[in-house]
């Protein structure tokens, strides 16, 4: 397998017309001869373009039943990492007629330039001959992507450029349908991938209709694998803060009473030790337990450190406002504002001290 073959293209199809032979033709004619289709258990009338497809060359495999595209893909990478020793990875196309040969020779090019990034083509969807259904269903989900810390501009593109380091990570994550796409860009980005972007010809043949995606069933799909592990994230979050709290009470217990007699400012000198000492704790089981951050350690203990400073006064000068305003029980008034601020914190600590997408790539099955 030489340079220009170390990059296969794996087309997953459900009812595929011959659009599809036409595409396959012009790829090899471009020099890309690792070709494998994915029949995604097509009708029996769409059997002849498969039978043709193989006649040139072109490996297919078939599933028996539509499982969905993420299914499809991963069918896909798995034969071509136990084929192709020398993979430098996929390229995934749709065969629609989305994607022009052009493009993906591009994005084949691209891949073989830079195999340590996760390459995107990228649609323009303010071009005039978008469908409202694709522009809608783009917009919901990369707003949703945005929550979970990934942004792109084409979040459903199904033109992308795989390292082949990448695919055994994709071949474990849960999702068979178009939310595996979604969880693909999640996990590559939480495992350090850089998401790399290619504009790409924005082709729609007779207003989409050879496309499988629902905007709304399917963009629920990837807002419910976001909420999935926003969720599962947030009760492990509260576990941490729960057991941190525990320290802190525990030590404090066990050396209060030690000096008591002494009371003054070494009390206090004790209250603030257990209270850092608690707050290592906490970070420790955040970066590893809740947000599973392998990377450095120095800049976000620097930034949970300002965090904890910033929650503290803002606890202290918050409670006092809500109080003199409303004039509640104090406690009344420090829970609700120390509540608030534990959700605050919760998403300033993903988002900007660990820096992670919402999910592990283990918990976003749906």
């Amino acid at each position: 397998m030489d340079k220009q073959q170390a990059v296969a293209i794996v087309i997953p199809a459900l009812n595929p017309g011959p659009l599809l032979l036409d595409q396959l033709r012009q790829l090899q004619q471009g020099g890309l001869t690792a070709i494998v289709v994915v029949d995604d258990g097509s009708a029996e009338a769409a059997q002849p373009v498969f039978t043709r497809a193989h006649g040139m060359g072109v490996t297919v495999l078939h599933h028996a039943v539509n499982l969905g595209k993420g299914a499809a893909l991963k069918t896909g990478f798995a034969h071509c990492l136990r084929s192709w020793p020398e993979l430098i990875g996929c390229v995934t196309a749709d065969a629609d007629g989305q994607h022009t040969v052009r493009d993906i020779l591009r994005m084949a090019a691209a891949l073989r330039g830079c195999p340590g990034a996760l390459w995107l083509g990228v649609r323009n969807f303010s071009a005039p001959n978008v469908p409202l259904r694709s522009r809608w269903g783009n917009c919901l989900s990369a707003a949703a992507l945005r929550l979970g810390g990934v942004k792109v501009q084409d979040s459903q593109t199904g033109l992308r450029a795989i390292p082949a380091a990448l695919l055994p990570l994709l071949m474990r994550l849960p999702g068979s349908r178009y939310e595996y796409e979604t969880t693909m860009l999640l996990a590559a980005r939480r495992a350090g991938w850089p998401l790399e972007e290619l504009e790409i010809e924005t082709v729609y043949t007779d207003g989409n209709r050879g496309s499988h995606f629902h905007p709304l069933r399917d963009s629920l799909r990837v807002i419910g694998v976001l909420l999935h592990g926003i969720s599962s994230m947030a009760v492990r979050f509260a576990a941490s803060s729960l057991a941190s709290a525990g320290v802190d009470l525990g030590l404090f217990a066990l050396l209060a009473p030690r000096l008591a007699p002494c009371g003054g400012w070494r009390m206090a000198a004790v209250a603030l030790g257990v209270r850092v000492a608690s707050a290592g704790v906490n970070f420790v089981l955040n970066r590893t337990l809740v947000f599973g951050v392998r990377r450095a350690v120095a800049r976000p203990a620097v930034r949970y450190a300002l965090l904890c400073a910033g929650q503290a006064a803002a606890s202290a000068g918050l409670t006092s406002i809500l109080y003199a305003v409303v004039q509640w029980p104090a406690v009344g008034c420090k829970a609700l504002v120390d509540g608030a601020l534990f959700i605050i914190s919760f998403f300033l600590q993903q988002r900007w001290v660990f820096r992670v997408p919402a999910v592990r790539e283990e918990e976003a099955n749906i």
